[in-house]
Parts: C-alpha cells; sequence; structure tokens
C-alpha cells in the first residue's frame, strides 16, 4: 500500500502543471512554503527563527510534513485561508501558529515556517518575496514522500525555488 501511495504522488508531481502566468491559471493563487534551514543559532533571543521540521495546515487539511531547508508550492483557490504550522507529534492544527492570508488569483504568496528556542513555540509568516528568495539560496523542494493526501492534488512540482515576478 505504501509504495503505492510513493507511486502515486511520483505521478502527481511528474505531470506539468501550468506555470503562474499561463492561461488558464489565472484562477488560482501560489503559495510557497519554506522551512528556515538549520543553524547553530536558529530560534534563539535576538536571531532568526530556528528550522522547522512538522505539518503545515490548510484550515483542517494536512498538506505536507515540511522538513528544514525544504520548499513546496501549492495552487490554492483564492479567498481566506488559515495556514498552520504545528508539531510532527500533532495531526491536528492546533496547538500550533497559524497566520490567515486572503489569497488573490494570479499572486504568488511566500510563507516562512520556523521555530523559536523552549519548546513547542512554532512560526508561521507571510513573507515578501526578495526575504524569502534571500532565505532559499541553497533550499531544495520538499520530497514526494512528504506530502499528504490533501496536499497531493495541489502541489506544484518545481526544481529550484520560484523567482520574484
Amino acid at each position: 500500500m505504501r509504495l503505492l501511495t510513493v507511486l502515486t504522488c511520483v505521478l502527481v508531481l511528474a505531470a506539468p502543471i501550468p506555470a503562474q502566468n499561463s492561461p488558464g491559471s489565472s484562477n488560482k493563487a501560489e503559495v510557497t512554503f519554506y522551512s528556515l534551514p538549520v543553524s547553530l543559532l536558529g530560534g534563539l533571543s535576538k536571531s532568526d527563527p530556528g528550522a522547522f521540521k512538522g505539518r503545515l495546515f490548510d484550515g483542517d487539511h494536512q498538506l505536507a510534513f515540511m522538513e528544514p531547508a525544504r520548499f513546496i508550492t501549492f495552487a490554492m483557490d483564492p479567498g481566506a485561508h488559515i495556514f498552520s504550522a504545528a508539531s510532527w507529534i500533532t495531526e491536528q492544527p492546533n496547538p500550533g501558529a497559524h497566520v490567515t492570508m486572503n489569497l488573490v488569483p494570479g499572486h504568488h504568496y511566500f510563507v516562512e515556517t520556523g521555530h523559536w528556542a523552549g519548546g513547542y513555540l512554532f512560526l508561521i509568516r507571510d513573507i515578501p518575496c526578495v526575504v524569502a528568495q534571500h532565505h532559499n539560496t541553497h533550499s531544495k523542494p520538499l520530497e514526494a514522500a512528504h506530502l499528504r493526501p490533501d496536499g497531493i492534488p495541489i502541489a506544484v512540482y518545481e526544481t529550484s525555488f520560484p523567482a520574484c515576478s
């Protein structure tokens, strides 16, 4: 069964998905989630957030299991969304960090995930593209095995971090 799930993920991700500016794709918004890499001071007071390893949610829908220094883009319906970054231990968006975003068709958004030292103090926030680009010069795409069933059909396969438009 697990092999079937992995093969399905690979086939879905291998299928071409229209680029953001392609005809017919303007009715979706793209959201790229990323986790910062592991660093010596990450998450400590007066430093950048630490790497995030945990679950990504859109409302109650689990999209992916995020890994440090990775990114994943989803093509999403426009409108209000509550995105959550939660512990890898739980399969629920609560407790966790949340950000509410109103997605506009044809726009591309960048969402940073991280953690603060001292327990399960997670971070999720909307970030300008130029800042996201700076944080992701060496990031790699999230592996297909880390996508969850609700995230598979909306995942956008990319080999490098998306460029700013």
